[in-house]
């Protein structure tokens, strides 16, 4: 009985210090004050965003619309980070997790143009050397990949607690994976995976001889003049990223979750932008056959019934062809979304974990206000 009762008070004070570390490492949830009154469209869109915020304890929030080419409305509520209390804006720059894969298919789709192939193709036509040792994937096409249609799958969550500390470069990384494959031709229904987008990195850079992010910083600055978005070479490498942050697991309070690195670079999820080169790129996309994308969206548009490849699709309003791509890593939270027949798109940032599906459900209230 008096073993039972120091193991009860052992497990108590384990519990007291969870709960003291636990406060002393977060931070009060951001609770933002609504609008006295409601006169317009803009201020029932402030009001919902500023409701978001304080229903599920973000960070930071950052919302742009687009409609005919036209910036509907943008703006920017809450924190880059809750210690030095650096607000959120619309050129803060922030990780955009899976959101990365669309910049990845688009690229690509302009590469294989360039040497005379397409995503019909099979991803032999990259890497000989891959074939020669995994002829099943090599067969694999890059539509295949790029839909997660390849039979290819992530490593186990376990397997993490096994991996070396070091962050692996994306050559070693991919030589490491593929031996673990399931065969590509046995099952190719889909099955979400970031190792197929890892797979299309690292052939980018055997094919070409250049780092992936060379390369496809090279197309953002220069081809798409977006300024502020890029792909780290190292995952050590400092710059100015917003915080991400998670809710705590008792308290109401908001606790740092920095983004980790699989791989280095990160093609699948490793780039980082802001709400205004979000803005203006979907604004091309939304242009489709006329922006300066329209060879890369026509290139990925093999089926008409089905979303361009490396693009999700999405159910956010009824009789719809809504498109783009949903990220979530770490405490970052994105949804990039666009409809190009009806000339409308939503950028959607945070730098909170969604537990509660605030993106979608934001973006659903945002459509019915604007009766889109």
């Amino acid at each position: 009985m008096q073993s039972l009762k120091w193991i009860l008070i052992g497990l108590a004070t384990i519990f007291a210090l969870f709960l003291a570390k636990e406060w002393w490492q977060s931070f009060p949830r951001v609770n933002l004050a609504p609008p006295i009154s409601i006169k317009n469209q803009q201020d029932q869109l402030d009001s919902i965003l500023i409701q978001t915020i304080n229903e599920h304890h973000l960070a930071g929030l950052a919302v742009g619309v687009i409609s005919n080419s036209q910036v509907l409305y943008k703006n920017t509520l809450g924190y880059e980070s809750l210690e030095k209390k650096d607000s959120l804006t619309s050129q803060s720059k922030i990780h955009v997790a899976s959101i990365s894969k669309i910049f990845l298919a688009l690229y690509l789709s302009s590469y294989l143009q360039d040497n005379g192939l397409n995503i019909l193709d099979s991803i032999k036509s990259l890497s000989p050397e891959l074939n020669s040792k995994y002829p099943e994937i090599g067969e694999l096409s890059f539509s295949q990949i790029l839909r997660h249609q390849s039979g290819l799958r992530d490593a186990s969550f376990f397997s993490g607690f096994f991996r070396k500390k070091n962050t692996p470069n994306l050559q070693d990384f991919v030589w490491s994976q593929l031996p673990k494959q399931l065969n590509g031709k046995g099952n190719l229904s889909y099955k979400y995976a970031d190792f197929n987008y890892e797979l299309l990195g690292y052939l980018l850079e055997k094919d070409s001889g250049h780092s992936y992010k060379n390369l496809l910083n090279g197309w953002l600055n220069e081809d798409l003049d977006l300024q502020n978005s890029y792909f780290k070479g190292n995952s050590q490498e400092e710059n100015p990223v917003v915080m991400g942050y998670r809710k705590t697991y008792v308290w109401k309070r908001l606790k740092p979750h920095p983004f980790t690195y699989q791989v280095s670079p990160y093609p699948s999820s490793g780039m980082i932008s802001t709400l205004d080169d979000l803005i203006k790129v979907t604004t091309q996309l939304i242009r489709a056959d006329l922006g300066m994308l329209k060879s890369n969206v026509q290139a990925l548009e093999v089926n008409e019934k089905e979303s361009w490849a490396g693009f999700q699709q999405i159910a956010v309003g009824p009789e719809s062809n809504w498109m783009g791509h949903f990220g979530g890593q770490a405490g970052y939270s994105s949804l990039l979304i666009f409809d190009p027949e009806k000339e409308f798109g939503i950028i959607i940032l945070s730098n909170t974990r969604d537990n509660g599906n605030f993106r979608i459900d934001l973006a659903r209230k945002i459509i019915k206000i604007l009766e889109v």
